[in-house]
């Protein structure tokens, strides 16, 4: 159980990264301690531009250092090897979306938490912005769901920061990166799946420029979900049943406004603001669940995590993406 004030490490030196640094300045008792990169260079840059004390190489160092906490925020091929290293060290980790390459790298998680009894939770931040509250409620509140449908795209570059997208060795790929928000999303309100179907357009080096995924759920539910780097698609979710159709607006996996329409006519609209990055709600909830001893978070946890890299395990089977090593 932790009290007091919450050193975290950030392992990573990227836009994410530099986000979740801003944000802790936001939090109460929150502080960034240490960073971690591939190259001191980049490690040092970083804790310079964030006041940071410590800048270690490689990434697994940040395990030694003494922090409370730590963001794993790497190239995804990494996120497995360094939160097992700081599970392993009994110090809680938050990894970034997706936790993982795959099901049996994001065990290897679980596993190394359930060793240590240390706490982990992916930074799937969506669950915690204000408007999920409010979408859950409204969905409740128009009757049985029937209908879920969400894309998340935009046109990705194929160097600069955005270089990782496109390479299978870091993890990249539409499905992985951008998909993991619908297929989460859909697996939060409607379950896991009963049955899918997946298609995909596919880079010459076997990565998943954009992916459509099709899939049947308990209830009569029907998911429709898209990602891609390729389109400036309309970041829209629609929950809809037979009496009428909440609509969380663009950008849904951070939205700001939830509306309701019956029979075609709009019949509510919802403001749901956030405050600065909108990621300090998901840092509040980690300290709330260290605070309390807890080995995860209730609202968030590792289970749901573990299912939803199972469906895109199997929606990368289907598609024919494989990862360097599998």
């Amino acid at each position: 159980m932790l009290t007091g004030p919450i050193r975290w490490g950030i392992a990573g030196t990227g836009e994410i990264a530099g986000l979740f640094a801003a944000t802790l300045g936001e939090v109460p008792g929150a502080a960034a301690a240490a960073v971690s990169s591939g190259t001191s260079e980049r490690a040092a840059a970083f804790a310079s531009a964030h006041g940071i004390a410590r800048a270690v190489v490689p990434h697994e160092a940040i395990a030694d250092t003494p922090v409370d906490a730590v963001y794993v925020a790497a190239t995804n091929d990494r996120h497995r090897d360094i939160a097992v290293a700081c599970l392993d060290a009994g110090i809680p980790v938050l990894v970034e979306k997706p936790v993982a390459l795959d099901l049996g790298q994001a065990e290897d998680i679980a596993d190394a938490a359930r060793r240590s009894g240390t706490f982990v939770m992916e930074a799937w931040w969506t669950r915690f912005l204000p408007f999920w509250d409010t979408a859950v409620r409204l969905v409740d509140e128009m009757g049985p769901l029937r209908w879920l449908q969400a894309d998340l795209g935009f046109p990705a570059e194929r160097s600069g920061g955005s270089g990782r997208l496109w390479s299978p060795a870091a993890g990249g790929g539409a499905l992985l990166d951008v998909g993991v928000y619908p297929l989460t999303f859909a697996h939060l309100l409607a379950g896991p799946p009963l049955e899918t179907r997946a298609v995909a357009v596919l880079t010459d080096e076997g990565v998943d420029a954009q992916v459509g995924v099709t899939s049947r759920h308990e209830g009569g539910v029907v998911s429709v979900l898209s990602a891609s780097l390729v389109a400036d698609t309309s970041l829209t979710a629609v929950l809809a049943g037979p009496e009428g159709r909440v609509t969380v607006h663009a950008p849904f996996h951070h939205s700001r406004r939830v509306t309701v329409h019956r029979a075609g006519d709009l019949v509510a609209e919802h403001p749901v603001p956030y405050r600065g990055t909108g990621y300090r709600y998901e840092v509040e909830e980690v300290h709330r669940c260290l605070a309390e001893g807890l080995p995860g978070s209730p609202a968030r946890p590792f289970s749901d995590t573990l299912a939803v890299m199972g469906w895109m395990d199997e929606v990368r089977r289907q598609i024919g993406v494989r990862f360097p090593g599998e």
